[in-house]
């Protein structure tokens, strides 16, 4: 771990993009597993500026309490320190700050403050960082021929990604310039929906700094550029405005041209007022400032890397961008108003499709971990070992040393576990003990177990018990009252203190390697939660996915989310794939996943994975499936026993569950929740499987041959044990699954009515099948009588049709 001090200008400009813009630096170092603070001085008089008086001052208490509050939200309070102009230490006392210098590994210099530099100047890496490329470097080419010295770091890089470049003609004023972006933490700055009728927006000043001369050109600021665009919104069927400070901004003219104008000020007051004013976009538009174009700087702004962050596509004006970053999809490069107006045309013709693109390159090109990894490395500071968020195989420990960790497990030294294995109640308790001799066998990592008993009947309990062994390392949290699969999930969480935590129901099935092969997708993408393929049953027989679908702002519906579902299965996938949903029989999150989405919500029985997948999607966290990572899910093929009823019917409560789909659609804004009762009421009728038996024993005691279509649940079961019945669809003697249509159902249906078939049952399994299969209902309707209709079973007689 490394100690790292950012100096910067932040308390005294306490403004939302100010405040965003550090906040990068400091939760990206310290998800990198640093130590990280934030240290300024005052520099000169009347440095601080107060939003709410709109007066510049000495008096930093509005910056103090702005960053204070921000860094103790995010996890970072009291690392930071303010000399006001009177020379008075802020936040960390003075010798606090001495103590950390005097461990500091890199000291990085946002903006050549130079207020630090007699503090600084035994640190091992000094590093300037110029997020102002072209107009830095033009101010120190002429101070160096002016004979001034040059600034002293050991490491110089700018945002400019063509400095130092052929490309560029900007002076480097001899001194070796490195590259960087500025980096997004794309955990804060989460994707959002996208309004369909919001405006292109940017935030600006309109000179933000006087003009420079470089051998008698002169190079300005956005002013200059934005003339060349004026004219966009009267080519454009949307909105456009720009949120704006400066002098001499001409507000009047903009008015003419077709522009909306705010205030910058008043829409970036404070980190949550920037956001929202993001979110409130459909995207940005945005031009650079004379300097960056006429330099071909190759810049791009912390400002339009939030606006991706947040699935807003960008289109900004060309200073050398293609070759940089992805350019077409998400976000696009322009050199005049015709190239914005089409580029925008494009964005609202596909704006899922360009929010997404623009989310998965803040994701992948601009993301604190990609960017500020990278950096690191290029310091030669290396990644902590064991840490959340590192960038393995770019700044993390070599392959040799993963082996020999994996050496050292076999040989059985003691290691600290990383890892905290929840094993939870689902819905049953039967396979309880399988599924936890299963855990042992195929999870020969070091990991915690916290076994949650929610009022488990003691059979269950013992055969668990003899299972472990008496091993050391389990927790049991016991309760005297069924519990929630929510619950029960959050007594796991408050108790995992490690590195990940892996929680997994008791009715699942493992396999070798699922576990570091979870692991391996979250530290080599990186990712923050993983996925297991899931079977179900004890076979190949894949799970039906709901990972293969995604969460898109609704285009029937404006401002509204819908989950959009694919039908199709795991193995659809080729390799580790990204993905918007999740399923919740095995899923492994880095630990510090729950200090942002906080507790699963206990009021919810079901649909509880569209919540999380909702909350993981809004807080920008990357989700994956590894499809090398296998379990299966063994749904039980027998009723519940007496002693589990009331757990059991406390999980399936249908009313419970109709509450929970409207929370779930209220919470997020979606159209409707996915998917409707049937599978809760479902449920509910497993325990009247004794009277399905009685039933279906009546029915074929009459003369003819029964037929039951039930997806295929009862067979093999107690409910058709011994009875003469004929499975629909029929392979040999067997069930023959799903009919692929309508064409291949009515063909079975005629084969059996050849055979002699006078009674035809569909068992509450398979009333979906109607749904997908409207032939073979009409069919039955047509050649049968409904001799009965209830939440169990659907009987048609086809004896009188016959005669």
């Amino acid at each position: 771990m490394a100690t790292i001090v950012l100096c910067s200008y932040v308390i005294r400009y306490p403004l939302g993009g100010v405040l965003s813009s550090n906040l990068q630096f400091l939760t990206g170092f310290a998800r990198l597993g640093h130590d990280v603070f934030l240290v300024e001085k005052a520099g000169y008089p009347d440095s601080c500026f107060d939003p709410d008086s709109y007066v510049s001052g000495d008096d930093c208490r509005c910056g103090m309490r702005a960053v204070d509050a921000l860094l103790r939200r995010h996890g970072l309070g009291g690392r930071w320190c303010y000399v006001s102009a009177d020379g008075a230490y802020h936040g960390m006392e003075r010798s606090q700050v001495e103590e950390v210098f005097a461990r500091t590994d890199v000291f990085l210099d946002r903006g050549l403050h130079q207020t630090w530099d007699e503090e600084s100047a035994r640190v091992p890496v000094r590093v300037l960082l110029d997020p102002d490329p072209g107009f830095r470097q033009v101010k120190l080419e002429n101070a160096r021929r002016r004979g001034e010295p040059m600034p002293d770091y050991d490491a110089y890089y700018t945002y400019g990604r063509h400095i130092g470049s052929a490309r560029s003609p900007a002076p480097t004023a001899g001194l070796p310039w490195r590259h960087v972006f500025h980096p997004v933490d794309t955990r804060l700055h989460r994707r959002t929906p996208m309004p369909r009728h919001g405006p292109f927006t940017t935030v600006m000043n309109w000179q933000s700094l006087p003009p420079v001369e470089l051998d008698g050109t002169r190079y300005g600021m956005k002013d200059v550029e934005f003339a060349k665009f004026s004219h966009l919104p009267r080519l454009v069927d949307v909105p456009c405005e720009v949120a704006v400070e400066g002098h001499d901004v001409p507000v009047e003219q903009l008015l003419r041209d077709g522009w909306s104008v705010v205030s910058a000020l008043e829409t970036t007051r404070s980190f949550g007022s920037y956001a929202d004013y993001v979110d409130a976009s459909m995207g940005e538009f945005s031009v650079a400032k004379e300097v960056y174009s006429g330099l071909e700087v190759g810049w791009f702004s912390d400002r339009s890397a939030v606006y991706l962050a947040r699935g807003r596509p960008v289109v900004v004006q060309d200073n050398g961008l293609d070759g940089v970053l992805p350019l077409g999809e998400g976000l696009f490069s322009v050199r005049d108003a015709d190239e914005a107006a089409a580029a925008i045309a494009a964005i609202r013709a596909a704006p899922d499709r360009h929010a997404a693109a623009a989310r998965r390159i803040a994701e992948e090109h601009l993301d604190t971990s990609v960017v500020l990894g990278r950096f690191l490395a290029e310091l030669g500071v290396p990644a902590p070992v064991g840490v959340p968020g590192r960038l393995e195989s770019t700044v993390g420990r070599s392959a040799e040393t993963a082996g020999a960790r994996r050496r050292d497990q076999q040989e059985g030294r003691d290691m600290e576990a990383t890892i905290t294995i929840g094993f939870l109640p689902r819905e049953r308790f039967v396979l309880a003990a399988e599924s936890l001799a299963s855990l042992l066998e195929h999870t020969p990592e070091p990991f915690r177990l916290v076994v949650v008993d929610a009022a488990m009947p003691s059979r269950y309990r013992r055969e668990m018990e003899a299972v472990l062994g008496g091993r050391p390392d389990v927790e049991w949290v016991s309760a005297d009252r069924p519990l929630l699969p929510a619950e029960s999930k959050n007594l796991v969480v408050e108790r995992a203190d490690t590195d990940y935590v892996c929680l997994v129901e008791n009715d699942v099935l493992f396999t070798d390697g699922w576990l570091r092969r979870l692991v391996a997708a979250c530290e080599e993408l990186p990712a923050d939660v993983a996925t297991p393929v899931i079977r179900e049953g004890r076979g190949e027989k894949e799970h039906f996915d709901k990972l293969l679908g995604r969460i898109v702002t609704s285009e029937t519906t404006p401002g509204k989310l819908e989950i959009q579902r694919w039908r199709g299965l795991r193995n659809d996938v080729d390799g580790r794939t990204r993905v918007d949903l999740v399923e919740q029989h095995c899923l492994l999150f880095r630990r510090e996943v729950f200090d942002r989405i906080g507790r699963y919500d206990e009021e919810l029985n079901t649909r509880d994975e569209i919540d999380l997948s909702l909350a993981l999607w809004s807080a920008g966290f990357t989700v994956v499936l590894e499809p090398a990572s296998v379990v299966n899910y063994v749904p039980p093929s027998t009723r519940p026993e007496e002693d589990e009823l009331d757990f059991y019917l406390n999980r399936w409560d249908l009313d419970r569950a109709r509450r929970s789909r409207e929370r779930i659609r209220d919470r997020w804004n979606l159209v409707e929740t996915p998917g409707d009762l049937g599978f809760v009421l479902y449920r509910n009728l497993i325990p009247t499987l004794p009277e399905v038996r009685a039933e279906l024993e009546r029915l074929v005691e009459r003369p003819g041959k029964v037929v039951l279509i039930d997806n295929g649940e009862w067979f093999g079961t107690e409910v058709t044990e011994g009875l003469p019945i004929l499975p629909f669809p029929q392979v040999g003697p067997h069930y023959g699954g799903f009919p692929a249509g309508d064409a291949e159902a009515l063909a079975e249906l005629e084969r059996v009515v050849a055979r002699g078939a006078t009674t035809v049952v569909v068992g509450f399994p398979a009333f979906w099948w109607f749904e997908y299969l409207p032939g073979l209902r009409e069919r039955l309707e047509t050649i049968g009588n409904v001799a009965v209709d209830d939440a169990r079973l659907r009987v048609f007689d086809l004896q009188p049709v016959m005669r």
